[in-house]
């Protein structure tokens, strides 16, 4: 299972994730993000996109934020 169909079943755990990082302050969600930005895989694919959501403004559903990106 690849992309827009594996980001449909996992979506609902990923909006989940957000909920919970909409209480945490952005200065720790920043620290989160450098953290994370290495973490290879689907899952580090799923942890980014969900704390770049967090971070920015706006963030549509087909975006993929691969390893070592830099914001």
């Amino acid at each position: 299972m690849r992309g827009r169909k594996l980001f449909k079943y996992a979506s609902p755990f990923l909006m989940l994730l957000f909920m919970i990082l909409r209480v945490i302050p952005i200065f720790l969600v920043r620290g989160i993000f450098s953290l994370v930005r290495y973490v290879p895989g689907m899952f580090g694919l799923g942890l980014r996109y969900v704390l770049l959501k967090r971070l920015s403004k706006s963030c549509g559903e087909n975006v993929a934020i691969f390893e070592g990106v830099f914001t």
